[in-house]
């Protein structure tokens, strides 16, 4: 399903909770070299786009700066 066909889609605010990922790691890692890269990866416009447009499973992108994120 498309954000395009649905009935209804709840808006992406900072009230937003439920089904959000996260990107996870330990302390000693988060400064990390390789997670500062795959966060920056994931975080893309090609990223957005694919999650907003091509998924076709209704996903958003809601990271800040994120195309649609309100």
């Amino acid at each position: 399903m498309s954000t395009q066909s649905a009935i209804y889609v709840q808006p992406v605010n900072k009230s937003t909770h439920g089904g959000i990922n996260i990107i996870a790691t330990t302390k000693s890692k988060e400064n990390s070299a390789a997670i500062k890269k795959f966060v920056k990866a994931y975080q893309s416009d090609n990223v957005a786009d694919y999650i907003d447009n091509k998924s076709g499973t209704g996903e958003i992108a809601v990271w800040k700066g994120a195309p649609k994120v309100q």
